[in-house]
C-alpha cells in the first residue's frame, strides 16, 4: 500500500529544492517536474507533494521580500518620521479587507510576476500573509497538475517508477544545460573571448532604447544625458545673465531702450545728432 505521505529526509529535500529554484534566478526548471521525480522516489500521494512544492514556492517569495527589506534598509536608513509614516501605513494596510483580498488573488493567480510582486511589498514593510497564503493555496492545485503530468511522462516512457525516476533526472539535467548555454551571451563571448551569462531583463532595456533612440532630427534618445546637460548649461548662461543684470542694478527687458546697441556712425564719420 502507499504511503500517504513522504519521509521526513524527502520532505525537506523537496521543500529545500523548490525554495532554490524558484528563489535562484541562474536555475530555471519545472518546479512540477521536480515533485514528480520526488512523487516517483517516494511512492506518496499526489496532494502532499503539491502541497510541499507550494510551500517551498512561498518560501522562496518570502526570501524575496525579506531581501528586498534588507537591502532598503541598508541603502538608506529612514528617518523617524518616515519610520512612523511607515508603521502607520503598515497597521493600516493590516486592518484592510481590500488590502488583503487584493495581495491574495495578486498572489493566487498564476502568471502574475512574484518577483515584483514580493520585493515591492518586501520594501515597502507591508503585511506579507495574504500574499503567502494566496501562494500556497493558488500554487497547490497548479502544482499537482504539473506534477501529474511529468509522472504520467516518466511512467510512459519506462517501464517501472525506478526507471521513471532515472528518466525524469536526466530530463531535468538536460533543461538546465538548456537553459544555462541560452544564457550565455555568445556576442559578448564572441568580441572579446570572455564569458558573461545574459540578463534576464536585457530585451527590456534594448526595446526602451529602441523606442528612445528615434528623436526627430536629434538623432539622440530624449533620455540622453548629454542634451540634458546642454539644455541645463543654456539655462543656466540665462540664469547668469539675470542675475548678474539683479546685481548690477539692471532691469533686463527687451522693451527698454536703453538695452538696444548703440546706433551705427554714419559715413561721413559724424556723430550722430
Amino acid at each position: 500500500m502507499a504511503a500517504t505521505v513522504p519521509e521526513p529526509a524527502i520532505i525537506a529535500a523537496l521543500v529545500l529544492l523548490v525554495a532554490l529554484v524558484e528563489a535562484s534566478p541562474a536555475v530555471r526548471l519545472p518546479v512540477g517536474l521536480l515533485l514528480a521525480i520526488g512523487l516517483l522516489a517516494s511512492d506518496s500521494e499526489l496532494l502532499p507533494i503539491a502541497l510541499l512544492g507550494a510551500v517551498g514556492v512561498m518560501i522562496a517569495r518570502l526570501s524575496l521580500a525579506l531581501m528586498a527589506r534588507a537591502g532598503r534598509d541598508r541603502l538608506r536608513a529612514p528617518s523617524p518620521a518616515a519610520r512612523a509614516q511607515r508603521d502607520a501605513l503598515r497597521d493600516r494596510l493590516a486592518g484592510s479587507p481590500a488590502y488583503t483580498r487584493m495581495t491574495f488573488m495578486l498572489a493566487a493567480l498564476p502568471g502574475v510576476p512574484a518577483g515584483v510582486i514580493f520585493p515591492m511589498l518586501g520594501a515597502m514593510r507591508a503585511p506579507l500573509w495574504p500574499a503567502l497564503a494566496g501562494t500556497v493555496i493558488g500554487r497547490t492545485p497548479v502544482l499537482a497538475l504539473t506534477c501529474a503530468l511529468f509522472a504520467w511522462l516518466g511512467r510512459a516512457a519506462s517501464d517501472n517508477d525506478d526507471q521513471a525516476v532515472v528518466t525524469l533526472g536526466m530530463l531535468a539535467v538536460l533543461l538546465f544545460l538548456f537553459r544555462t548555454i541560452g544564457r550565455i551571451d555568445w556576442a559578448h563571448r564572441a568580441e572579446t573571448g570572455t564569458w558573461r551569462m545574459r540578463d534576464a531583463d536585457e530585451h527590456m532595456v534594448r526595446m526602451t532604447t529602441a523606442f528612445g533612440a528615434a528623436g526627430p532630427g536629434a538623432g539622440a534618445s530624449p533620455l540622453d544625458p548629454s542634451r540634458h546637460d546642454r539644455r541645463t548649461s543654456i539655462a543656466d548662461d540665462d540664469d547668469d545673465d539675470v542675475v548678474e543684470g539683479e546685481v548690477l542694478g539692471e532691469e533686463i527687458d527687451d522693451d527698454d531702450p536703453d538695452d538696444d546697441p548703440p546706433a551705427a556712425l554714419p559715413p561721413t564719420g559724424a556723430a550722430p545728432a
